[in-house]
């Protein structure tokens, strides 16, 4: 497994280099349209680099970070309420969030279903879902997938597509952008089924 509760001070120093700025601009322009004081919630967020590209351009919203490690946590961004655990088991309200977010972590979950049918329970009726991933059907997505399995790691990659047809299926309208090997799921209008 990878040893993230002592990776934090590597994770704060290059996590802004895995997103690239396309990426960071397509998130920045689905959360401009969030009313002020919305609390956005970063799943699997480690340093909380997600949590920062928001605040960036969204000073007026409420941050929540939530990650198994907190030798993660501790780098997260002071504005951030910070909380140790899991998405499998988010300890939020129905529809607490305006927003989600969960940057390169989904495939390290041990039950992704699981944590998406608790993110959609979490998210207001008119809320925002930002998924960002590898892609498995692309050549550096299938050697990193390989190789986050010899590590151990769950390593359950969704292609974009299938991710985009299970937010469908939880009633979202989804947007998928292709960055590379990279993707990010951009969902909204999660109907409570």
């Amino acid at each position: 497994m990878i040893p993230f509760n002592h990776l934090g001070f590597i994770f704060k120093l290059f996590a802004s280099l895995i997103y690239p700025a396309r990426a960071r601009k397509d998130l920045t322009e689905a959360v401009n349209p969030m009313k002020s004081g919305a609390v956005v919630l970063d799943i699997g967020s480690g340093t909380g680099i997600l949590t920062q590209f928001v605040r960036g351009v969204r000073e007026d919203l409420a941050h929540v970070c939530i990650d198994p490690a907190w030798g993660m946590l501790k780098y997260a961004p002071p504005y951030a309420y910070k909380i140790e655990g899991n998405a499998e088991k988010l300890p939020f309200r129905d529809q607490a969030f305006g927003a989600i977010l969960i940057g390169d972590a989904l495939h390290h979950l041990n039950d992704p279903l699981q944590a998406i049918a608790g993110m959609m329970r979490c998210l207001d009726g008119k809320g925002m879902l930002f998924i960002f991933d590898i892609d498995p059907g692309k050549f550096m997505g299938r050697f990193i997938c390989w190789l986050e399995g010899l590590l151990n790691e769950p390593a359950q990659f969704y292609e974009p597509e299938e991710l985009r047809r299970l937010l469908i299926g939880h009633g979202c309208s989804v947007k998928i952008r292709n960055y590379g090997w990279r993707y990010a799921i951009i969902a909204s209008g999660a109907e409570k089924l």
